[in-house]
């Protein structure tokens, strides 16, 4: 019955060619290899286009050269690889982190032929290290693109797994959650009338079961259900401990589409936990988006200071009022602060009685649409960057009473605290910046900040910042 199910509604039946393959494991290092191969190749013709090693020490070093370069490329490009195919629909800044792979490989051997004794022509070899940065960045962006089209498509066969669960929860997962989108083959199941925690298997049934994964190859026994059976795992992994099989617990997804996520797990002492949620970033990153807050908003500040002055200078001259506005907003962990923005409208409201800002909003001065429009007038929280307040990237902060209306018309809204509030985001540059009055702009906005914080990383930092500054879709909405 149940297979007949997991038939309908898709996991079994697919009109595509599909591909069997040993581990991800595996097809990351052929990937890997492949790209490597075009980097190799267009490193070589790099250093022979424009030799960065001198003459006498040219052919056995060049060799050796390249050799160091492909391993170097190889081993970031496998694990770039390997966290692509272990969450293939999570969002990678791809072709960022592909240049910038090859740009670091090549810009190693640069410098050892400096160290050799070498000189190179600085605009030809720079010419061509952008180029194939290029080139790679494209390269790596198709590869993985193809491989996520086939893994949705269920082209890919990576794991054999066996299913366990209550018959409406497997049928559920098809519907909802399908594992085959992830590379994974179901074989064979065990549909259970009731929750584990209720009507536990039979023994000999589950036997049955468990060997049956076995002499199909598989390599898990996913357990689908609620938290209510995890007191009764033991009577599913008792048997199964006779075998190399992984077992694991999957949240079962609920009916309106969502899924209760196992965020990781932990030990305590002699026990086990399950991490139901995580704090987004742990020491490691909380200590590399700090060092980047800090070198960007100063080093922005310092940079654009002669701007800075000049802005401040024209806003004294077009209007009556303070040069800064300070308006209160909600940051991290719910925690008050004062935001600085460059003064750009006749008011400076605050508290219970703040309008959101509109298309040609009479409360603009002449010289603050202009700010507004081009986002000059969100430089001065460089300064609650440098005082902790904010981080150049992150979820945007409201006025306290627009906050407290957005929490209440979206469930999820409140969410975005758990990171500190940006000075652009993944929702500005994905077009969701001002108006929030819809709530097809709300929704937007909260499912990109929340994809944000999910999928947090330096690379996406800076791809963040880079659309920022080169995307239309940033500045969208901006009046």
């Amino acid at each position: 019955m149940i297979e007949r199910e997991l038939r309908k509604t898709g996991i079994e039946h697919r009109q595509r060619r599909r591909f069997s393959v040993s581990s991800r494991v595996f097809l990351a290092l052929v990937l890997a290899a492949a790209e490597t191969a075009i980097a190799s190749g267009l490193a070589l013709a790099g250093i022979t286009v424009s030799p960065i090693l001198p003459e006498t020490a040219r052919h056995g070093a060049q060799f050796i050269l390249l050799l160091v370069f492909a391993l170097s490329y190889g081993w970031f490009t496998t694990n770039a690889a390997l966290r692509f195919l272990r969450a293939p629909t999570a969002f990678y800044p791809v072709p960022l982190e592909a240049a910038l792979t090859y740009i670091a490989c090549f810009g190693a051997l640069v410098l050892v032929g400096f160290a050799l004794g070498g000189t190179v022509a600085p605009l030809e070899l720079t010419a061509w290290i952008v180029g194939s940065a290029a080139v790679q960045a494209l390269v790596r962006s198709s590869i993985f693109r193809a491989i996520q089209t086939m893994l949705e498509n269920g082209q890919f066969q990576i794991e054999r797994v066996g299913l366990i669960g209550r018959a409406a929860d497997i049928e559920r997962l098809g519907r909802q959650a399908p594992v085959w989108k992830q590379g994974a083959q179901v074989v064979t199941t065990l549909a259970l009338d009731q929750n584990l925690a209720e009507s536990a298997p039979e023994s000999a049934a589950l036997h049955a079961f468990i060997e049956d994964c076995v002499e199909r190859g598989c390599s898990q026994i996913l357990l689908v259900g609620h938290a209510g059976d995890l007191e009764a795992i033991g009577v599913i992994i008792t048997p199964a401990r006779e075998f190399a099989l992984d077992v694991v617990y999957l949240a079962s997804p609920v009916e309106n589409g969502a899924s209760r996520q196992i965020a990781d797990v932990a030990a305590l002492g002699p026990s086990g936990t399950l991490i139901l949620q995580a704090r987004p970033l742990g020491f490691i990153g909380l200590l590399t988006k700090r060092a980047l807050d800090m070198f960007g908003a100063g080093f922005g500040l310092l940079l654009l200071s002669p701007l800075l002055l000049i802005v401040a200078l024209l806003i004294r001259l077009d209007s009556p009022g303070p040069v800064l506005f300070r308006q209160r907003r909600r940051g991290f962990n719910g925690q008050e602060f004062s935001i600085y923005k460059f003064r750009s409208m006749t008011v400076t409201e605050d508290g219970g009685d703040v309008r959101q800002a509109q298309k040609n909003d009479a409360r603009v001065t002449r010289l603050g649409a202009f700010l507004r429009r081009s986002s000059i007038d969100e430089l001065p929280q460089l300064l609650n960057v440098l005082r902790g307040e904010m981080s150049l990237v992150g979820p945007r902060p409201h006025a306290l009473v627009h906050d407290e209306e957005l929490t209440q018309k979206a469930a999820d809204y409140a969410f975005r605290r758990r990171i500190k509030p940006g000075i652009t985001g993944w929702a500005q540059v994905n077009g969701y910046r001002g108006d929030t009055s819809t709530p097809h702009a709300i929704e937007g906005r909260v499912l990109c900040d929340l994809y944000y914080i999910d999928n947090w990383s330096l690379a996406l930092d800076l791809w963040i910042i880079l659309l920022t500054v080169l995307s239309r879709r940033a500045s969208k909405n901006a009046y």
